[in-house]
């Protein structure tokens, strides 16, 4: 086979070999590929993982018009788009991607309003299953049918349905902002709270603060065994003995 333009300004051809030749035992042969390529070339190669399974030689430097060879690792186009295997799950699972040029703009188009939830979750369990799938056959010797792949999927999703029923049915509520509001001008407020670990310790603490929310005075302490009841009780003891000290009567 010919490698070229591997190496910058030099070309390369290794007569009568194959990828196999530079594989000992399920690795690279480090050594001889150190003969011929340079050290950023062979790190780039020993980055590629070795299948499980025997195959065909194929193209991993693909030629450009320059000449100059670069990495043709499958991309998410290649595999979840354009790959036969990939087609049939779809077609299996009665899903038609004809309606888009690409995996990205069909991926996206899984998140518009007029898809139902259900149907979102299921595109995307889909692919974690044809991943596996892919992963499985690679790496353990362990092959699918498309039919499986859906069957898989649709048994995973039936499951997590039925164990997390939803909370709410129809439109979900509107959501609310919490957040810490000031006391009017010339008032101080306190805020304060309490917990207990592991229904042994606890410990409390609280905070003054003026109209403009800058602090006035703030403090903690652990208060030893104690529910928190007490603890909070405490705590705003505490506060209120502080906002005396600093006059803060209103």
């Amino acid at each position: 086979m010919a490698w070229k333009g591997i190496i910058d300004n030099r070309d390369l051809l290794i007569q009568d070999e194959n990828v196999s030749d530079y594989i000992v035992n399920g690795c690279w042969n480090v050594n001889k590929l150190y003969v011929f390529l340079d050290h950023d070339t062979v790190n780039s190669i020993l980055s590629i993982p070795l299948p499980a399974l025997d195959s065909r030689d194929a193209f991993v430097w693909r030629p450009t018009s320059s000449g100059i060879f670069f990495s043709g690792d499958e991309d998410l186009n290649d595999f979840f788009f354009s790959c036969p295997f990939t087609a049939n799950v779809w077609r299996s699972a009665g899903i038609t991607n004809i309606d888009f040029q690409n995996f990205e703009e069909w991926f996206l188009s899984w998140f518009r309003k007029d898809y139902q939830k259900s149907t979102t979750e299921n595109l995307l369990l889909l692919c974690w299953k044809i991943w596996e799938v892919r992963n499985n056959l690679i790496f353990r010797h362990s092959p699918s049918l498309p039919n499986m792949v859906v069957h898989a999927a649709a048994s995973i999703g039936e499951n997590y349905r039925r164990n997390n029923p939803c909370l709410f049915k129809g439109p979900a509520s509107t959501s609310q902002v919490i957040r810490w509001l000031p006391p009017s001008a010339g008032f101080a407020k306190l805020n304060f709270a309490g917990s207990v670990v592991n229904n042994k310790k606890a410990a409390a603490g609280f905070v003054i603060r003026d109209h403009d929310g800058s602090p006035l005075f703030a403090g903690a302490r652990a208060i030893g065994h104690a529910s928190v009841p007490i603890a909070e009780g405490s705590v705003v003891r505490d506060g209120l003995y502080h906002a005396l000290l600093l006059n803060c009567r209103r």
